[in-house]
């Protein structure tokens, strides 16, 4: 049986703890999408680098399955890139984009790498070894080719350190 106090606690919130309420999640959403957006910016880098450590990996492979050589071509244009995997006889077997301008590789234009059927670095401009440098903002890794076409990650040198 409900008395006459417990009809007054049912009847909802009052205009004073809606607002509260709508202030503190307003104040939650504050604090919480600027550290949203640095995973979601770091994340896309991460992606865009394993793209083309992929994309080295599998010309070496293909390189070595197909015992022929098999070239990596990168266009780096500022924040954008794009890379071609192709065989001996010039057909494509993976072509990458970046897909979005957070991201840059510093390499030289129209950078590429020739693996030979052994999985060694044969020619193109990274004859006798060479490393990429992608990054991001705060987000720096270097990807190292040596001359037997090992293909190795490392972090960025602090510069003036």
């Amino acid at each position: 049986m409900m008395t006459a106090g417990d009809r007054q606690s049912c009847q909802g919130f009052t205009l004073i703890e809606l607002l509260v309420t709508i202030a503190v999640a307003i104040t939650l959403a504050t604090v919480a999408v600027p550290s949203f957006q640095s995973v979601m910016a770091r994340s896309q880098w991460a992606s865009d680098y394993n793209q083309i450590l992929g994309g080295l990996t599998l010309a070496r492979s293909e390189a070595v399955k197909r015992r022929e050589n098999v070239t990596l071509k990168v266009k780096s244009g500022g924040a954008s890139w794009s890379y071609e995997v192709k065989d001996s006889g010039g057909s494509d077997l993976r072509v990458r984009a970046s897909g979005n301008d957070r991201v840059s590789l510093l390499v030289a234009d129209n950078f590429s790498v020739i693996f030979n059927s052994l999985g060694k670095v044969e020619g193109g401009s990274c004859d006798g070894g060479c490393e990429m440098k992608v990054e991001s903002g705060k987000h720096c890794r270097l990807i190292d080719i040596s001359s037997l076409g090992r293909i190795g990650r490392a972090d960025c040198a602090e510069e003036g350190g």
